[in-house]
């Protein structure tokens, strides 16, 4: 219990520096802002220290199948790092931010193609937006979306390559999965398997539609958000963390399925060796 209580302060704890790291290192942020990530940073901490505090998953996926929540956290770790040394990169000459920021500008003129997910960030901005904060978000959304297709590619080859939940390991699909009733009727593999193909097409859209999203009710979002840095941190981050947490989750919902498959298939070729199966 002790433990428990120890790696539940932990995580709360990582989780608030987490949110509250881009208002307290990017100069020139409005202390209304960083009041606010101060207490959304405060509330999520506390969020989870009650979720990792109780011994059974309430909403939290895959907390006994390591490390699956450590890498989504430390995905969205760094994209906020970059995203964070790109503005002080763009609002001071600091040696390596500025670096950060210049391989962004770089970048932008490679990614923001007719189409793609940057060019429709850009393009959702408001008509009203001086040229610099079009160039900045141009910049800091190629910046991102490289980042979240290593990202990507790094996170499938360990999945994919090093075995994961692993064959030798018992998997609760109960405390795994706490919002998934495996008794609510049909086959639990054909339910996994079609959850995972819905995740990860989701995950594939979610590029367009946010910038879709917010290009439509943009009448209601005030245009000074998107010229304050540590807002343009969280909105980017999150544009690209949505479709990697989403796509992370179909797979490994495949691979369980995968991995009750296995399971089935050795217990009917021991139902088969015991003679009980014809």
């Amino acid at each position: 219990m002790i433990t428990r209580a120890l790696g539940a302060s932990g995580r709360a704890l990582t989780v608030v520096l987490l949110a509250a790291a881009p208002g307290l290192l990017i100069p020139g942020v409005p202390e209304e802002s960083t009041q606010f990530a101060t207490l959304i940073a405060i509330f999520a901490g506390f969020l989870t220290l009650i979720e990792y505090s109780s011994p059974t998953p309430v909403l939290v996926e895959f907390r006994h199948a390591p490390p699956y929540n450590k890498i989504r956290l430390l995905a969205l770790s760094t994209l906020i790092a970059i995203m964070t040394l790109f503005m002080i990169g763009a609002s001071s000459y600091s040696a390596f931010p500025s670096k950060v920021y210049d391989l962004g500008i770089w970048l932008g003129s490679f990614v923001d193609l007719p189409y793609s997910p940057v060019r429709l960030m850009v393009i959702m901005l408001p008509d009203s937006m001086p040229g610099q904060a079009v160039d900045l978000m141009r910049a800091a959304t190629s910046l991102a979306f490289v980042s979240g297709l290593l990202i990507v590619a790094t996170i499938f080859a360990y999945f994919m390559f090093l075995g994961w939940p692993g064959r030798r390991k018992a998997f609760n699909v109960h405390t795994n999965l706490p919002m998934f009733d495996p008794t609510s009727g049909g086959d639990v593999v054909v339910r996994l398997r079609r959850g995972a193909r819905i995740n990860v097409f989701v995950g594939l859209t979610v590029p367009f539609i946010i910038p879709a999203c917010l290009q439509i009710f943009g009448h209601a979002i005030d245009a000074t958000n998107f010229t304050n840095m540590q807002t343009l941190v969280w909105l980017i981050a999150l544009w690209v963390f949505l479709p990697i947490n989403l796509c992370l989750r179909g797979l490994v919902m495949g691979l369980l399925v995968d991995l009750i498959e296995e399971k089935r298939r050795q217990r009917y070729s021991e139902i088969r060796e015991d003679g009980l199966l014809a």
